[in-house]
C-alpha cells in the first residue's frame, strides 16, 4: 500500500501514516514501514519539503507565512520547514508579490486599492514588509520593469 501511494506522489511521513491508518493497518506496522522506508531513502521529510517549496512557488505562487503553514498541516518538523525555507530569495519573493498584485489590478481595471491589494497579498502568505514595498510602489504608479 505504501509503495502504491508513494508511486503517485511524494508524501511526508505523517501523511503516509495517517492514509495506512485510514486503510486499516496497525499502528505497530506503520511505524516499522515508515522506518524501513525512511532507511531505504524512498521518504524524506527535508527532500519532501523543498520539493513541495518548489513546486509550491512555480505553480501557484504564494508567500512564506502560507508555506510554512501548508507544510505545518502535512505534519513536517518545524525544523525541517526553517531549514527548507530559507531558499527562498527575499527579493524573488518580493517579484512575485508584485506580479500577482498587478495581475490582481489589471483584474480590476487598473485601479489601486491599497485595501484590497495588501489583503490579497497577506492571504497569499507574504509578510507585512513585503506587502507595504509592493503597495509603496503601486501607489507610485511604478511599472513592473522600474526598479
Amino acid at each position: 500500500m505504501a509503495y502504491r501511494l508513494l508511486s503517485v506522489r511524494p508524501h511526508s511521513e505523517h501523511e503516509l501514516a495517517v492514509k495506512l491508518r485510514r486503510k486499516g493497518l496497525d499502528a505497530e506496522v506503520i511505524v516499522e514501514v515508515i522506518g524501513m522506508l525512511r532507511e531505504y531513502g524512498m521518504i524524506d521529510d527535508a527532500d519532501y519539503a523543498g520539493g513541495y517549496i518548489r513546486r509550491r512557488i512555480n505553480r501557484k505562487p504564494v508567500g512564506r507565512a502560507l508555506i510554512v503553514q501548508e507544510l505545518k498541516q502535512k505534519g513536517i518538523a518545524g525544523d525541517i520547514i526553517e531549514s527548507q525555507i530559507t531558499g527562498i530569495d527575499p527579493e524573488t519573493e518580493y517579484k512575485t508579490a508584485l506580479a500577482l498584485a498587478r495581475k490582481k489590478m489589471d483584474g480590476q481595471g487598473g485601479e489601486f486599492a491599497y485595501p484590497r491589494i495588501a489583503s490579497f497579498l497577506w492571504r497569499r502568505g507574504f509578510d507585512g514588509e513585503t506587502i507595504a514595498r509592493v503597495c509603496r510602489r503601486l501607489e507610485d504608479g511604478e511599472t513592473l520593469d522600474s526598479p
